[in-house]
């Protein structure tokens, strides 16, 4: 590496980060102001809002309390449940710490676009470009250490997505006013391998519990369908004995007739169902598949048949892998629109970068859309950009100044 290099990598990484952290406290600062209610709230005493107290405990049943009183209990409990100020950065630095990646994820194509526009801009500006091409070196190798340092930075957003922000997918599927993952959810319905549905209203994560759940059995020979209607439900995490399943409590019917394999009657109003849908997959979110990672989603797709989200499960699995290579292909694409036309104004080439990136994503989301709706192949919909901007990166990586 020689000293040009070194420098041009010098001034990459110093436009790169001041782009990163310019980004990521813009987005900060936006974000906080529409999230100052939640975070201005004490997780331990969140539910002290809800409780009686010590006053409303000791009152007779029936009496009457006057406005003024209520209006100092409700001030009291609010002042109880609102956080301090040290809690008030700490939940915030909770809340933010954990989409750092996913921010890194969204923005770095774009930081990777500001990062060369800004450095090849600088050189062009100070005449330091000029020099460099009349003794005889060429724009590619000048655009080497770019290149290199664009692939590193894609190879490292690579290994965020597949292993960073699986890790932190618990925290980013709760919500600001839930650090502690404590919030009742909403269950939605899942078939198993037998064709078993389960279904609830509310579950309770620390107990891996489910209320008012209904088990729909699928019909075995000339029977009819059956339905169980329980009160509640614990899940029982399989082992290396025997398998997983759920405890079934306060059962109607208490006891079923038919010959079921999976489900053990223990005794009346109490079953217990072996079966390999779990907690987690009952209680997932609309959104969860985006926060896992790509080996994880094949093993769902391979699974899961009756997956309600599986078009953009695919969908989302091409689009993966086609990422990086539009992040290379944009840094590629925007090289002559920098180095080019050098009496063009800066903030001009500025907008056009920002404009070839907008119509990068724009297709990139069109595409991914009629993808998810089954309207376009999705490997089709996840290529078609590579298709159409790959020839014309190839035509600047073979002659970079062609205007």
């Amino acid at each position: 590496m020689t000293l040009i290099d070194r420098y041009i990598l010098k001034q990459f990484l110093l436009a790169y980060l001041g782009s990163l952290f310019s980004l990521l406290f813009l987005y900060v600062v936006l974000d906080v102001f529409t999230k100052l209610d939640e975070f201005n709230v004490n997780p331990a005493l969140k539910r002290s809002l809800e409780e009686p107290t010590e006053a409303e405990l000791a009152a007779p049943k029936g009496a009457n309390v006057s406005p003024v009183d209520r209006l100092h209990q409700v001030a009291h409990k609010r002042n109880a449940k609102r956080a301090t100020l040290m809690q008030f950065f700490i939940n915030m630095g909770n809340y933010y710490m954990y989409r750092l990646p996913v921010f890194f994820d969204m923005m770095n194509g774009l930081i990777l676009l500001l990062a060369a526009t800004f450095t090849l801009g600088w050189f062009e500006r100070q005449n330091e470009l000029l020099p460099l091409l009349a003794a005889g070196v060429r724009m590619k190798r000048i655009c080497l250490p770019i290149w290199l340092a664009t692939l590193g930075f894609i190879g490292l957003g690579l290994l965020n997505r597949e292993w960073v922000i699986p890790e932190c997918a618990p925290y980013l599927l709760r919500d600001a006013e839930d650090p502690l993952g404590k919030r009742p959810l909403l269950v939605r319905g899942s078939y198993d391998a037998n064709l078993v549905h389960i279904e609830g209203r509310v579950a309770f994560p620390q107990q891996k519990m489910i209320q008012f759940a209904r088990i729909t059995l699928p019909p075995i020979g000339n029977s009819f369908m059956e339905h169980l209607s329980c009160n509640e439900i614990f899940y029982r995490p399989p082992t290396d004995k025997e398998p997983g399943g759920w405890w079934l409590n306060g059962c109607v019917p208490e006891r079923i007739d038919g010959q079921y394999p999976y489900l053990h009657w223990l005794e009346p109003g109490r079953y217990f169902l072996f079966t390999e849908l779990s907690y987690d997959r009952l209680t997932r979110r609309p959104n969860w598949h985006l926060y896992q990672s790509t080996w994880t989603l094949l093993w769902v797709l391979e699974e899961e048949d009756q997956s309600p989200h599986r078009p953009e499960m695919i969908a989302l699995v091409h689009v993966r892998m086609t990422k990086p290579i539009l992040q290379f292909l944009l840094v590629m694409l925007s090289i002559p629109l920098i180095v080019g036309c050098p009496e063009r104004n800066m903030v001009v080439k500025m907008g056009t970068i920002l404009g070839l990136f907008a119509l990068f994503h724009g297709l990139d989301i069109v595409t991914a859309n009629l993808a998810q709706r089954e309207y376009l192949d999705a490997a089709l919909a996840a290529w078609l950009p590579v298709l159409c901007f790959g020839p014309m990166a190839l035509v600047q990586f073979i002659d970079p100044m062609r205007n």
